[in-house]
């Protein structure tokens, strides 16, 4: 009978599970093979990233782009040769008065005028506070203004014009439209061809409120006067008689 060794499979089991464990603990070569990428697939993935990171980028300028587009047409006043410039002239010579750049005489609400240079050159009376003042044309025809406000009160006949009249720190701007439709003593044409806005003054106007209330006008009831706020310059709240 062959002699068995007995410290031989002891030191068998132990030399088994040492080259167990070694066999776990190193990777499997053809798994590591298969886990690696190729050079191709990846400049693939790096080509890829570039495309979205420079996708994501030029997304971000276009919509900076567009939005100082929006912010700048609507922040800034137009220009453009469409709309008219304000010459005032005296109305017996054609002597220049004084005259407005398109930008300057237009802003959102249209064509205006300032206080300061029509009182220069015709006879108007001032009183008032920074909410409210009052424009005497004559002894008998007075315009109350509101500040930036589209309500007016016209001899005491509260009504709605176009656009407001709005207040600065140092003057008062006044539509066009107010002196085309509702004073007479001025003339108001227009140059199509040039694009200018013609202010005729006479050498000592004599203004008259008309009392016709053109479509672009809306007589107001006495809610609207007292409600009118300094910064209604919406048109929202009116009532007919």
């Amino acid at each position: 009978m062959p002699h068995r060794d007995q410290n031989s499979a002891p030191e068998a089991k132990k030399n088994t599970g040492r080259t167990g464990a070694a066999g776990k603990g190193k990777a499997n070569p053809e798994k590591q093979k298969k886990s690696r990428l190729s050079p191709k697939e990846k400049r693939g993935i790096e080509t890829l990233l570039v495309i979205v990171v420079l996708s994501l980028a030029l997304y971000v300028v276009i919509m900076l782009v567009l939005g100082l587009f929006i912010w700048y047409y609507f922040a800034t006043p137009a220009t453009s040769a469409s709309l008219y410039s304000i010459t005032a002239v005296d109305a017996e010579t054609e002597t220049k008065l004084f005259s407005y750049s398109a930008g300057r005489a237009n802003n959102s609400y249209g064509l205006y005028l300032s206080y300061k240079d029509l009182a220069n050159y015709c006879d108007f009376g001032i009183a008032g506070d920074d909410s409210q003042v009052t424009i005497f044309f004559s002894e008998k025809d007075s315009i109350v203004c509101y500040k930036n406000s589209s309500l007016l009160s016209v001899n005491g006949n509260t009504v709605r014009i176009s656009a407001p009249v709005l207040f600065e720190e140092d003057d008062y701007l006044l539509p066009v439209s107010l002196f085309e439709s509702y004073l007479t003593g001025v003339e108001v044409t227009y140059d199509t061809a040039n694009k200018v806005c013609r202010i005729a003054i006479p050498e000592n106007p004599v203004f008259r409120l008309t009392m016709d209330r053109p479509a672009a006008m809306e007589q107001c009831n006495e809610y609207d006067l007292r409600t009118v706020a300094g910064d209604d310059m919406s048109g929202d709240t009116s009532s007919g008689n």
